[in-house]
């Protein structure tokens, strides 16, 4: 299982994988996943009476840790992208592999307004 895995991480954080497995895959498919566990625990006593707020502090900061890495991911594979993209027509922009930059500081950019707001 881990030689399947480690060399799956490291292609994800260098930004080796595909585009659309970067973004689609693993940040809206296996973000999806956190978020249903987090609902889950969040708001299911039934769950929480198993693990109690422990459990739901492990899911979030599973899930944040989830997101660190995976905008990491999308960010070097748009990249990678836009490189190739520019390399075999030097003229055409790559909108397709900047959109996915966009979703990355879109969700960096929410959060840190909400910040603005506490007092």
């Amino acid at each position: 299982m881990r030689a399947l895995v480690g060399p799956l991480l490291r292609a994800r954080w260098r930004g080796e994988l595909p585009l659309a497995v970067a973004f689609w895959g693993f940040g809206v498919l296996l973000g999806c996943v956190f978020i249903f566990f987090v609902d889950l625990f969040a708001s299911d006593p039934l769950a929480l009476s198993y693990g109690g707020d422990d459990a739901l502090w492990v899911i979030v900061s599973m899930r944040f840790g989830h997101y660190l890495f995976s905008t990491v991911g999308i960010w070097r594979a748009s990249a990678r992208a836009i490189a190739q993209a520019r390399t075999a027509t030097p003229e055409a922009t790559p909108v397709f592999a900047f959109l996915p930059r966009s979703w990355v500081v879109l969700g960096l950019a929410v959060p840190l307004t909400g910040l603005w707001y506490l007092k």
